[in-house]
């Protein structure tokens, strides 16, 4: 008896819209790019039934294509990519990526009962940005995650389901609570929009709908979990449209507000705040615009230096850009300018495709002043399932420089207990010493004010110069925080997809596929500077080879 229904699809073939019945009834659809050399499979589950319960059929494609595509769709009692998920050569060793599919934002991040939850949007059925779902995935320690299905999935009435996040209502505000679990929501953006009516592509890739046509109006919605996030339930539009396709709300509850805060994305450089008694009902409140700065806020406290009498609130939005500041009742005060996160250099903005990393989100749960985010990384791996991965998760401070209070991540501690084998940079074994995934603490001194050190790890390039004051990187040049007694501490952690450069409040990226062929460290260039350190492999997050 058929389980599953199996097409083959990829980025480039047929586009088409697959619709899938089950007794003569639409059981579901989604557009696909369907091709005879599938980069990845397109896998529908089945309810019960016969084989002759259920048919296919293609719509919005030329319909001399039709019989071409229903050759190519399969029935099996097993998915289709069953014997080599999780095992392609090019799948990072030490990242999450999904089993199939392109994925982007981290959404609805949230810890409960022992367990953190990634959600993130997905196109389970494509390696393109289309069918948007929410995927789902949960950890007992945010580095070994278990995938289950989308909780949240397109519909006519929502359109594709695009960003929000994830908060646990402890005190019960809502009243919604019926058991001995708290209600648990999921903020999303109904986009309203299923389908949309393209009938071609400009000269730079964007579609042209056809004349007339207007895109409806976004909204904020919220689905519920009652059982302790085993399931959730949409509940339904909770925040109507503000601007035409306001998105990407992130809540927390603000104890100095006495209320639950939405910080929700407008348009252009505009946000806006929301305010709630009891995550239902919002009302509006200040609307400000972030420069160089678009989608995805975040909205978190932290202490400064640790101390929980200096705590702030970290504004912040995509790439990496953020306010400090505190609320006065349901008002934010801003305490500093537009912070620049610390990769945006010059008048090179790094949004959207040019950025490593993208749209990081926080999670909500932690103990008050702790924060811990994830970002995703749009790396697009060559010849497998799926598109990008997510960052590792990134631990959040806040501490005071020379150049005042600034927000600082380094990886959670528990990224060390991947390590396996390690090589001291001084030991003439580093030049047979490599892996996927590694994990590399170097210091550099430096005695002369121009000296520079250069070295490769998995064949990324990494120039300090200047005496440690100016980082040369494959995205761009940086300065680098004032080294203190001529050190220059940095980690660096790579893999097949992937490279996060860590050094005091400055961190930065590299979203590329990685030289299978390079796997070790060389050091190339040391003048006016020497280098002391450790190189670690790390294990794989999936139980396969390193």
């Amino acid at each position: 008896m058929a389980g599953y229904c199996n097409v083959p699809v990829g980025r480039e073939g047929i586009s088409a819209r697959i619709q899938l019945f089950y007794r003569g009834k639409l059981l579901d659809e989604q557009r696909l790019i369907v091709t005879g050399k599938p980069d990845m499979w397109a896998v529908f589950s089945l309810p019960d039934g016969n084989p002759e319960d259920f048919s296919v059929g293609f719509i919005e494609c030329e319909p001399e294509q039709v019989p071409r595509l229903m050759e190519l769709v399969q029935f099996s009692d097993m998915p289709a990519d069953a014997r080599t998920a999780y095992t392609e050569p090019m799948r990072p060793a030490a990242h999450f990526a999904p089993r199939r599919g392109f994925h982007n934002d981290p959404n609805g991040l949230l810890y409960y009962n022992g367990v953190y939850h990634m959600f993130y949007q997905l196109n389970p059925y494509g390696l393109n940005h289309a069918n948007t779902h929410w995927g789902w995935a949960v950890s007992p320690d945010l580095l070994h995650w278990t995938e289950r299905q989308p909780p949240l999935c397109p519909s006519d009435e929502d359109g594709n389901i695009f960003s929000g996040c994830g908060v646990v209502d402890w005190n019960n505000t809502s009243g919604l609570q019926t058991g001995e679990h708290p209600p648990i929501f999921l903020f999303y953006t109904a986009t309203r929009v299923r389908f949309l009516p393209r009938i071609g592509f400009d000269e730079d890739g964007k579609p042209i709908f056809p004349e007339g046509w207007k895109r409806p109006e976004a909204a904020q919605c919220a689905a519920v979990s009652l059982d302790g996030g085993e399931s959730f339930q949409k509940w339904g539009c909770v925040v109507d449209s503000i601007v035409g396709l306001n998105r990407d709300p992130k809540v927390r509850w603000a104890e100095d507000a006495g209320c639950w805060v939405m910080a929700l994305f407008l348009e252009e450089n505009d946000y806006m705040l929301l305010y709630s008694d009891d995550l239902l009902h919002w009302e509006k409140g200040e609307r400000m615009t972030l420069p160089d700065t678009a989608e995805c806020p975040d909205l978190f406290e932290l202490f400064v230096d640790g101390d929980p009498e200096q705590a702030k609130w970290v504004l912040f939005g995509s790439p990496e850009n953020y306010l400090l500041g505190h609320f006065e009742g349901r008002r934010f005060v801003a305490e500093t300018p537009l912070i620049k996160g610390a990769s945006q250099v010059g008048d090179t903005v790094k949004i959207f495709t040019n950025a490593a990393t993208y749209a990081p989100q926080t999670f909500f749960g932690l103990q008050r002043g702790e924060e811990i985010q994830i970002s995703w990384i749009p790396t697009v791996f060559p010849g497998t399932p799926f598109a990008s991965c997510m960052s590792f998760p990134w631990k959040l401070s806040l501490v005071t420089t020379p150049d005042g209070i600034r927000l600082k991540a380094d990886p959670i501690d528990a990224v060390q207990s991947l390590r396996t084998e390690s090589v001291r940079l001084s030991e003439k074994k580093l030049a047979r010493f490599g892996g996927k995934a590694l994990d590399l603490e170097i210091t550099l001194h430096f005695d002369q004010p121009n000296g520079r050190a250069m070295f490769s790890l998995r064949g990324v390039p990494v120039l300090v110069q200047e005496g440690g004051r100016e980082l040369v990187f494959p995205t761009g040049i940086y300065r680098l925080p004032e080294p203190v007694n001529g050190e220059v501490a940095m980690r660096i952690l790579v893999d097949q997809g992937s490279v996060e450069l860590f050094c005091g409040v400055f961190h930065c990226g590299l979203n590329s596929p990685l030289d299978p062929g390079k796997l070790g460290l060389e050091m190339l260039c040391m003048q006016g500077c020497t280098a002391e350190g450790t190189l670690w492999k790390l294990r794989s997050i999936y139980g396969n080879a390193e």
